[in-house]
């Protein structure tokens, strides 16, 4: 839920509408939306089961289709003092990246070669940047790592290279390009396949289905508040309140196969802000009335032009008041601990867009 605003200090209109009658809101149509889970092998992994192999400080400029090889480690893996024994099955990479000429961030990709094969061509899964802008690039993180080709043990073969290309012909320049690896575990994880969303935009409320095709030694599904048991099958979450964006965690009877989601949040419309227009304006009851808040807290439901009071002083977020005095008054407003340049006050006894009414 939208909490009611508190603070009131930059405001660029306030209106004070005076209505006569009610309005009442229509209710808003259910949807279902499909919830596409990106799965990896392996998830949130404990900082000391990482391995970061030394840094490429670089740069290494990638100028088209042509895959620039990386190397980050050698067959006899320098006596183990690279790659600390053990077998690894996932990856992740960051990297600084600019274009140097009028290229773009979600053009390049990446593999890995090691003695196992080598990985699909990926994108990066965050940064983005372009035409002689710079951004920090990600391909996995700790949270969702990548896949190897196959499990890689330095112990018998510890070359270990990035192949690194665009897909159009322009420049980019990498600097400062880690690689880290994670151990295979020791539980199995327990695969999510795919699920749903699902809305009652009326109740204002939504499930998330998620569907297991393998529990492994997974246990139970959480919210952060509730347990859900794992099963084969559909395991539904929920309800929660629209606005909300929940982090699922599936959680194994070894924590180190622990993983969670990206937020999931409702596909219905947010709740109506009151305030936001005149089918819900703040209702003041009595006077002398008070209040302070900021109209960053609402949306730009009036323009230049919809009020006959002026024209101008409409563009920008704006709040709406309404108060229906019981006999004729003469009443003062007043402004006060503005911060923005241009402020107003319209006065109507109707909503601004409506024909009839008048300043």
């Amino acid at each position: 839920m939208i909490e009611k605003p508190t603070l009131y200090t930059r405001p660029n209109k306030f209106y004070l509408s005076i209505l006569n009658k009610d309005v009442i809101h229509p209710c808003r149509k259910g949807i279902t939306q499909l919830l596409v889970l990106f799965l990896f092998l392996g998830g949130l992994m404990t900082a000391n089961a990482q391995t970061d192999l030394p840094t490429e400080a670089g740069p290494i400029v990638i100028s088209d289709g042509t895959p620039v090889f990386v190397n980050f480690n050698d067959p006899s893996n320098g006596a183990g003092a690279i790659v600390p024994a053990g077998m690894y099955d996932r990856y992740s990479v960051v990297a600084d990246w600019v274009a140097i000429g009028n290229a773009w961030s979600n053009e390049e990709r990446l593999s890995v070669v090691t003695a196992s094969g080598q990985t699909v061509p990926i994108g990066a899964t965050a940064g983005a940047a372009g035409s002689t802008n710079s951004t920090t690039l990600e391909f996995g993180n700790a949270d969702f790592p990548l896949a190897l080709a196959g499990v890689y043990d330095p112990s018998v073969n510890g070359a270990f290279d990035l192949a690194l290309y665009r897909t159009w012909d322009a420049d980019a320049q990498y600097t400062n390009i880690v690689v880290t690896l994670y151990p295979v575990l020791a539980c199995t994880v327990a695969q999510a396949v795919g699920g749903s969303i699902n809305d009652d935009c009326v109740a204002g409320t939504f499930t998330i289905d998620v569907e297991f095709g393998s529990v492994g030694d997974g246990e139970n599904m959480s919210d952060g508040t509730n347990l859900y048991p794992l099963i084969e099958g559909i395991v539904t979450a929920g309800p929660f309140n629209v606005g909300d964006f929940i982090t699922l965690e599936v959680q194994h009877n070894d924590s180190t196969c622990d993983y969670s989601f990206p937020p999931i949040g409702s596909g219905c419309p947010p709740p109506p802000i009151t305030g936001d227009d005149c089918a819900d304006p703040i209702i003041v009851t009595t006077l002398p009335y008070n209040t302070s808040d900021d109209t960053v807290n609402y949306t730009n439901a009036y323009d230049n032009g919809d009020s006959p009071c002026s024209a101008l002083y409409m563009s920008g977020n704006d709040v709406v008041y309404a108060y229906t005095p019981s006999a004729d008054a003469s009443i003062n407003f007043q402004l006060s601990g503005l911060n923005a340049s241009y402020s107003g006050i319209h006065v109507l006894d109707g909503c601004p867009t409506d024909a009839m009414t008048t300043c």
